[in-house]
């Protein structure tokens, strides 16, 4: 195999892309769990409602934010590359299914041609006019009359 050759399995590539569905899935119960944890009305309630508790409050749900938002955009990737080797799969196997059957119709083509006969050495063919000189003309189209 050349440094330029590679080979695609569509089945591999496909069961990677589930890999990335199922991490998708465990992301998203991590952003939801983000999400439940800091409800501004649960994270008030454990602060309690004076000046040091709204502050801790505040800092805590924008770094908690910056966290969620950190996640989604994780899981926003893992999911496009799940969906990414999805595509990529499905065109290798087309390509695959395309090229098998395109040429299976040539093998029936060809067999249909030319009966069955067992490989024989090709052998450099020399043409009728070997070592004769042809003498050929131009032909020009004839003209429509009108």
């Amino acid at each position: 195999m050349s440094d330029h050759d590679f080979w695609v399995n569509p089945n591999g590539l496909r069961r990677s892309a589930e890999g990335f569905t199922d991490k998708e899935l465990e992301i998203n119960s991590i952003s939801a769990r983000i999400t439940a944890l800091t409800d501004p009305a649960r994270l008030t309630d454990a602060t309690g409602g004076d000046s040091g508790g709204r502050e801790f409050a505040g800092v805590h749900l924008n770094m908690a934010g910056q966290l969620h938002d950190g996640v989604r955009a994780w899981s926003t990737a893992t999911g496009a590359t799940g969906g990414g080797l999805r595509s990529v799969a499905r065109t290798f196997a087309a390509v695959e299914t395309n090229a098998t059957t395109g040429a299976k119709a040539l093998n029936r083509t060809v067999s249909a041609d030319q009966p069955a006969q067992p490989a024989q050495p090709v052998q450099p063919v020399q043409p009728a006019t070997a070592g004769v000189p042809v003498r050929a003309r131009a032909v020009q189209p004839r003209s429509e009359k009108k």
